[in-house]
């Protein structure tokens, strides 16, 4: 669904904004009170989360601060709800820290891509992230869980919460589902412990004092960092590493399945890229055998050099058997690069 076509829905869906946010706050308030029940975990748990519907960058920043933790001596596991996976009422574990073991047909492309990303590191998929986590403590020995988008999954308590907004585009459409892109409304970040602004590359260091300047306003009392995706390499779909000058001054063909498919074509043109064709799939799209041969027929017709795509989008590639060779497809590798101040609160914070 393109742009316009999401535009319009927001519009036609806006009468119903208001409701949705009351349920939303109601919900919050059954928590409060007990009514809903909260449950805790033996171990801290840390929730990296937003408010906005996707395009924050929370799997890099998963993924970010998961190392961070590993290297600091803790034994992290990240549970996630497996979105897009066909794991149904058990626990998957997708990885065991020592081996992959779950596709991304039954654990859902993302949690796939971090198990992949961080290799020595347990990740478990269920809908309730504390039966996930559970598992993940008992099986795995896990003394710490990092719930992937966990800020709304208010039946699992935590001892921290980070919530990503997207520097760029804070708060979306500053409007509550489904008449905008927000989750919930934007008081909620009264809840956060911490706030991270992502993709801060995206605008000038003027715009970050105003941005810091007017969130501080409000919330005098929340720690507040930017972050930056940093591209870093391109793999062929057999994970030998190729620099990003690989791509310099070549002809290629682009495409990807995200919430904002411009920054990954800004990348590869700054990259040095000439992009011929570029396709925007709609975010967590699954993609079909005939729409990459379709890709790659058309790259050959354009004289395109390469085909290249996200390492999300190339994680769901990887289920396809017989997939064309000619041209090459590459998936360009990223990783989110925070202010060193986050990692030295967490480390405050978890007292350690």
């Amino acid at each position: 669904m393109n742009t316009e076509a999401i535009d319009l829905l927001f519009r036609l869906a806006r009468p119903l904004s208001p409701f949705y946010a009351y349920l939303m706050k109601l919900r919050l308030r059954s928590y409060e009170t007990g009514l809903l029940e909260s449950r805790k975990l033996p171990c801290p748990v840390i929730s990296i989360g937003n408010i906005v519907m996707g395009g924050t960058g929370k799997t890099p920043h998963v993924i970010a601060v998961a190392n961070f933790l590993k290297t600091s001596g803790k034994k992290p596991a990240v549970v996630s709800r497996g979105y897009g996976g066909k794991h149904g009422a058990k626990a998957i574990i997708v990885h065991d820290g020592h081996n992959l073991r779950a596709s991304p047909d039954v654990a859902g492309d993302e949690p796939v891509m971090i198990a992949e990303a961080l290799e020595n590191v347990p990740v478990v998929v269920h809908k309730s992230r504390y039966v996930a986590g559970l598992k993940a403590i008992r099986e795995l020995d896990a003394d710490l869980i990092i719930l992937d988008d966990g800020f709304q999954h208010l039946s699992l308590k935590r001892d921290l919460d980070i919530v990503l907004l997207n520097a760029f585009r804070p708060f979306g459409t500053r409007r509550v589902f489904p008449g905008g892109d927000l989750r919930e409304d934007v008081g909620a970040l009264d809840r956060a412990d911490i706030i991270v602004l992502t993709k801060s590359e995206t605008i000038s260091l003027a715009q970050k004092e105003r941005l810091r300047h007017q969130l501080h306003g409000k919330w005098p009392d929340k720690p507040i960092f930017f972050s930056e995706n940093k591209y870093t390499s391109f793999n062929p779909l057999d994970d030998e590493t190729l620099s990003l000058d690989c791509v310099r001054e070549k002809t290629v063909v682009a495409f990807c399945g995200l919430a904002h498919p411009d920054h990954f074509f800004k990348a590869l043109k700054m990259a040095g890229a000439h992009i011929v064709y570029q396709k925007a799939y709609p975010d967590h799209y699954t993609y079909k055998r005939s729409e990459i041969h379709n890709l790659c027929h058309k790259a050959r017709q354009l004289g395109a050099k390469l085909i290249v795509t996200t390492r999300k989008d190339g994680t769901k590639l990887k289920r396809l058997a017989t997939l064309p060779t000619k041209p090459p497809i590459l998936q360009l590798n990223m990783k989110a690069v925070p202010e060193a101040g986050l990692f030295h609160l967490l480390r405050a914070k978890l007292g350690f």
